[in-house]
């Protein structure tokens, strides 16, 4: 019956020993955060609930056989914890051991901790937009991470959108014009991702195509003069030229002035002018044609018939008739009678000539060149 006491006691000291390491060893282990990449910081943590008694450590080791490399947590401490940066690429598994006056007792447990490799972005597309136009970006790269953020610095942008590990796009519209960071984050405010930031270039829309474009219509006599085509936002205009009214022509001059003088036209054609107006960010269309013609001198024939008395040669009476080849050919044509000596002062039936032909008869007095 004594036996059996001394029995129970030892039992019951052991059984108590074991609730309090147990209850010490009833913690936490591991790593914080348990994936990681290629030189990305990770904390290995031991946290115990009770303090080990004296005879206890805990040590940490690649293998479950006991083997280690120095004591972590000693008799009567609660906590351990070290950071960590891992070299390479794969996963480690690390085994927590329980250590009793030096020797292996047991393994606690065993955690992993997974090694990736950094992410990297190599493009975005596209690296130019206008500004106040909703545009999709897409970086590409590899070992993009689930929580990438991608941001366009002056823009108004909504939520990355990660589709694969290797590419992410997100949409922004730019605000202002000029060279715009466009950042690339492993996380919300996080570390830049290698390679990124990524640069924009913002323009200004495309102007408007120009409307009420004018090419002077006989004006001169040496060149067309091309006007009415400015356009807000223009920063140069490209003028067409063609001699059908169904063909957009040839470029002719491209200018930042809003006219434009072709001096290089010929008499008799008419030429349809068209026009573009161009900034950074492109072209517009092709303006609506307006014709234009230079002022010719008209062809003007002229014939004469009549009679004269030969008793009285300086009273005569002739017929003239005019005709010209368009209707501007008479348009402020007077005439006058000259002889080999002079002119004469008497003409009766002078008159201002109009229209393409006209005939009229008139009497010339001689008798003052007598």
């Amino acid at each position: 019956m004594k036996t059996n006491n001394i029995f129970n006691k030892i039992y019951f000291i052991f059984f108590l020993i074991f609730i309090v390491v147990g209850n010490a060893l009833a913690a936490s282990y591991g790593f914080d955060p348990s994936t990681v990449t290629i030189d990305q910081q990770t904390k290995i943590f031991a946290n115990l609930d009770g303090a080990l008694p004296d005879e206890y450590d805990i040590r940490i080791g690649g293998s479950n056989t006991g083997s280690y490399s120095d004591i972590k947590l000693d008799g009567g401490q609660t906590n351990w914890y070290k950071y960590y940066s891992p070299s390479a690429s794969g996963t480690a598994n690390l085994y927590f051991h329980l250590y009793k006056n030096g020797n292996f007792d047991r393994n606690i447990t065993n955690k992993i901790l997974t090694v990736t490799k950094p992410p990297t972005v190599s493009s975005l597309s596209p690296t130019t937009a206008t500004t106040g136009v909703n545009t999709k970006f897409t970086v590409s790269g590899s070992n993009l991470p689930d929580t990438i953020k991608l941001s366009l610095y002056d823009g108004n942008c909504g939520n990355t959108v990660k589709t694969s590990s290797s590419s992410a796009y997100i949409y922004c519209t730019p605000n202002g014009t000029g060279s715009k960071p466009f950042y690339v984050e492993k996380k919300p405010g996080g570390d830049a991702i290698s390679g990124s930031p990524f640069s924009v270039n913002i323009t200004s829309p495309s102007p408007a195509t120009p409307t009420n474009i004018n090419a002077s219509d006989g004006t001169y006599t040496d060149k067309i003069v091309i006007s009415n085509y400015s356009v807000s936002g223009a920063d140069e205009y490209k003028i067409y030229r063609s001699t059908s009214s169904s063909s957009y022509g040839s470029l002719i001059k491209t200018t930042t002035y809003t006219n434009y003088y072709d001096y290089s036209v010929s008499s008799g054609s008419t030429y349809y002018y068209r026009v573009k107006a161009c900034n950074d960010s492109g072209c517009s269309g092709y303006s609506s044609y307006n014709s234009g013609y230079i002022d010719t001198k008209p062809t003007i024939t002229i014939n004469t018939s009549g009679s004269s008395s030969s008793n009285n040669p300086q009273s005569s009476n002739f017929d003239i008739s005019v005709t010209a080849n368009d209707d501007r050919g008479l348009k402020g044509l007077a005439y006058i009678v000259k002889t080999s000596s002079g002119e004469a002062t008497d003409i009766s039936g002078t008159k201002t000539l109009s229209g393409t032909s006209m005939t009229t008869s008139f009497t010339v007095d001689l008798s003052s060149l007598a």
